[in-house]
């Protein structure tokens, strides 16, 4: 009796978890970037998913120039590894012309579990006011602040008043 009792009760305990396995799996497909097809939470309902983003910038845009429209938004996709410690930190920023309003990082997808797989990290910017700046980062660890990183990304950025 109690042993059948032992088992209702583990039942009852994991079944509800049962059709969250189910979702996280279909939440998992690669898409065509290779990005874990999943959405992204920005600020409270609003989601998308990554390869519909907007004015995208990428690793293969390094060095480019762009011009947007006050209130525009665009979006940084950059090829990353948080495994080995390394992250994308935005080092030079005029906060009067462009804000940055999210970001996230993006694990590529890996039904295998393998161990070390990279992703993309994301970052979302609003234009404020007119104006030519140059968006910096770079891809370092944060504990070695007197090592050079271990690589750049700029996009210099000109936002017209309309």
């Amino acid at each position: 009796m109690r042993f059948a009792c032992f088992l209702l009760l583990l039942l009852v305990a994991f079944l509800p978890a049962a059709p969250g396995c189910k979702a996280r799996k279909e939440t998992q497909k690669e898409s065509k970037n290779g990005l874990a097809d999943t959405y992204i939470q920005t600020s409270g309902k609003t989601a998308f998913k990554p390869d519909t983003l907007v004015n995208l910038f990428t690793d293969a845009d390094n060095g480019k120039k762009a011009t947007f429209k006050k209130g525009e938004t665009f979006n940084l996709l950059l090829e990353s590894n948080m495994t080995t410690g390394y992250a994308w930190v935005i080092s030079g920023i005029d906060s009067a012309i462009v804000k940055q309003v999210a970001g996230n990082y993006l694990p590529n997808s890996n039904p295998q579990q393998a161990v070390g797989v990279g992703g993309k990290q994301w970052y979302a910017f609003k234009t404020l006011a007119p104006g030519m700046m140059q968006l910096k980062l770079a891809y370092k660890r944060p504990w070695e602040t007197k090592e050079p990183p271990a690589l750049t990304f700029e996009l210099g950025v000109e936002v017209a008043d309309k």
